[in-house]
């Protein structure tokens, strides 16, 4: 019999923590007493042979900037020229818009792009040739 002064809350906390209790122990039980056939005895491992090893194709670089499209030798370049076969490593000065980055890889959706940021160095350069 419940009296006066008991708390309904403390009954509903007790026997959440008993229910809580009893999934554990069955937990520990089903993880302690697996079946032998689900464990294996060995484990086989290879080693990755060559023909499994896909080649990767060297990345080209294109660098983008205010002025223009240049590749690795700092030499003025049209996109459209690049090897759809290999991929392609975009460097992009901060300056530039990111809608202008995303135009551009959705223009040319068959290129491998990967975006990087156009090293400072290489930028002034960039800014001192088109001066």
């Amino acid at each position: 019999m419940i009296s006066d002064d008991a708390n309904p809350l403390a009954e509903v906390a007790f026997a959440l923590a008993m229910a809580f209790f009893s999934l554990m122990v069955l937990m520990l039980f089903a993880i302690v007493h697996q079946p032998e056939a689900a464990a294996p005895e060995s484990i086989a491992v290879s080693s990755p042979t060559s023909q499994d090893i896909p080649e990767q194709a060297e990345p080209q670089y294109l660098l983008l900037h205010p002025n223009g499209y240049f590749d690795e030798n700092l030499a003025s370049t049209n996109p459209k020229n690049l090897d759809p076969s290999r991929p392609v490593i975009l460097a992009v000065e901060d300056s530039i818009a990111i809608s202008d980055v995303m135009a551009f890889k959705q223009s040319h959706a068959d290129l491998d792009i990967q975006i990087s940021a156009l090293p400072g160095d290489i930028a002034a350069t960039l800014s001192a040739q088109s001066n």
